[in-house]
């Protein structure tokens, strides 16, 4: 199945965090390599940082926001 068909361009699903168990089921069913390693990251801040690497925005992380 190709997944960028079904909304090409507008709508791009990644994952952070998976468990290992989960991950290994998607690639025993045969998802993993579907969906591509380059849509898993291991934090949330590193799937952050990669969107905001692709793309252009005005962003201020929480933490770096003056209290």
């Amino acid at each position: 199945m190709d997944w960028t068909r079904w909304l090409p361009g507008l709508v791009t699903l990644c994952f952070a965090e998976l468990k290992d168990p989960v991950k290994d089921k998607l690639k025993r069913f045969g998802l993993f390599p579907q969906i591509g390693e380059k849509f898993f990251f291991p934090t949330i801040g590193v799937a952050v940082g990669s969107y905001l690497e692709s793309h252009t925005v005005d962003w201020v992380d929480w933490e770096d926001r003056a209290r």
